[in-house]
């Protein structure tokens, strides 16, 4: 089966980029989405509950993001299944500009089994065109108010965040990405940029406790919401794994470091005793040119140890 389609929208593609990069949009943009979890650098588990036309069930499996070009494309993968048949979908995600906005398009294909397959061409395309209708409706209301240029001026936009404990209120530019937020605006630059285009996880910082990238995050869309940063890790003595950074030297240069002890402290909480592979493939979106990582996974070992 193939699909396309397009939308145009009346913002720069670097903040549509940015939105589409969020998996805490992602989930709430996508028709049908009840959860989307992380479990490495761009693979979500997924559960998908479909109620439109002759459609009605939960499908659970993977999503993944790959061949990533930012900000212009990336390949999505979809495989699911559920009692009525699997679905195995890619398509690719394109951004364009043209004229002051930016146009969304995407072209891909599904294989299907089961009763599903046997539904018919006609009633599957369109299902998926009402549900592209419904993700492109989902992300136009993610857009700040104030996304757009207003009398030749950008205009900044109110937000309150908990950063390591502390309220802050701030007036931002709607483009303004949470990693320039906490440097230049907070002076939190324990919070270091890399790429800036998500790939190596220097950046990496808790939001509401997940680890998310900050330089693929606006500060606006973390209004409201509870930041950590490496600054607020440790409080009266070191964190535990601030400490196995140290002790097994999971250090050289220490540019990559606070991402990697962070992106650590979100893998704790979710595998509270992994294995070396385990944390291998979680820590896989935090890049290190120094220690070749072996040290940084005897680091983790040895705070699971101590926060049992």
């Amino acid at each position: 089966m193939h699909y396309e389609g397009s939308h145009k929208f009346g913002v720069h593609q670097n903040l549509l980029w940015l939105l589409l990069n969020d998996p805490i949009v992602l989930a709430r943009i996508t028709p049908g989405v009840k959860e989307l979890i992380p479990i490495a650098d761009g693979v979500f588990e997924a559960v998908f509950h479909i109620k439109m036309g002759p459609i009605n069930s939960t499908f659970k499996g993977k999503m993944e993001v790959r061949e990533k070009v930012a900000p212009r494309r990336y390949k999505l993968i979809v495989n699911v299944d559920a009692k009525i048949g699997m679905v195995a979908a890619e398509a690719l995600i394109g951004l364009r500009r043209e004229g002051q906005g930016t146009v969304i398009s995407f072209s891909g294909n599904g294989r299907l089994s089961g009763k599903l397959a046997r539904m018919g061409q006609r009633v599957l395309i369109g299902v998926a065109r009402m549900m592209a209708k419904r993700f492109f409706k989902g992300l136009e209301e993610e857009i700040p108010e104030g996304g757009i240029h207003k009398g030749g001026e950008i205009m900044e936009l109110p937000i309150k965040v908990t950063v390591n404990g502390l309220v802050r209120e701030n007036r931002v530019e709607p483009r303004l990405t949470l990693v320039k937020y906490l440097r230049e605006t907070l002076g939190l630059t324990g919070t270091h940029v890399g790429c800036d285009t998500s790939g190596c996880g220097a950046c990496t910082v808790l939001v509401d406790g997940e680890a998310i990238k900050s330089c693929n995050l606006l500060a606006v869309q973390a209004d409201g919401r509870e930041i950590t940063t490496i600054e607020g890790l440790a409080t009266d003595s070191l964190h535990p794994l601030q400490d196995s950074f140290h002790q097994a030297h999971g250090l050289q240069c220490g540019f990559c470091t606070p991402g990697m002890i962070l992106a650590s402290v979100a893998l704790l909480k979710r595998n509270p005793d992994p294995t070396d592979a385990e944390i291998r493939q979680g820590l896989e979106g935090n890049f290190c040119r120094c220690t070749g990582y072996h040290n940084i996974v005897k680091a983790v070992q040895n705070a699971a140890r101590k926060m049992e």
